[in-house]
């Protein structure tokens, strides 16, 4: 089955995303418990907008207490925004959840965590969230992006223009920041 995980990994890397389902599910077939499989055919469904199987194939797998922490929060992160996609939010903020659980210094889950939390309406934790987003990565445009964009929500506005602008000092072309100002 490993030959069927690499002809499924050189196949994603060439954008042929069914090809690489395919290979992926032989291997699976071949070893149901074959965790790169599965994680990797949860992105070629992802990739080919199958969210709803992604997030089934993703969910099997960050379940898995055998993983170790770090592919179980890269699984929950990803299964998080395959809920997203699906416009599931609670659910996508209970896997980000997860995910930096697991991993305190998962900044993409962070970031993708604070949005989640504005979405729902949870602006105090958004901006928790992107306290721990800018904690974990100090210069990271983003990071400093999605705690602005709680600060503001939770009017805490002179918090929110010192966050924005710092956003801007570390990529001025920050679409998304410069058009909040």
């Amino acid at each position: 089955e490993r030959s069927l995980v690499r002809k499924g990994n050189r196949d994603f890397a060439k954008e042929r995303y069914d090809r690489s389902i395919e290979h992926y599910t032989q291997a699976l077939e071949a070893a149901p418990e074959n965790f790169e499989a599965a994680y990797d055919l949860g992105g070629a469904l992802y990739r080919t907008e199958k969210y709803e199987e992604a997030a089934k194939t993703l969910e099997r797998i960050a379940a898995d207490s055998t993983r170790t922490d770090q592919e179980r929060a890269e699984a929950f992160y990803n299964l998080g925004n395959a809920h997203w996609d699906l416009r599931q939010n609670e659910q996508a903020v209970s896997a980000y959840r997860m995910a930096t659980t697991i991993s305190a210094d998962h900044v993409a889950a962070w970031i993708s965590l604070g949005h989640a939390l504005a979405s729902v309406g949870l602006h105090t934790e958004a901006v928790e969230a992107g306290r721990n987003a800018v904690a974990a990565a100090p210069n990271n445009a983003e990071a400093h992006f999605v705690l602005s964009l709680g600060l503001k929500n939770s009017g805490q506005l002179d918090e929110y223009l010192n966050e924005i602008r710092q956003t801007i000092a570390i990529q001025p072309d920050h679409f998304p920041a410069i058009s909040d100002l």
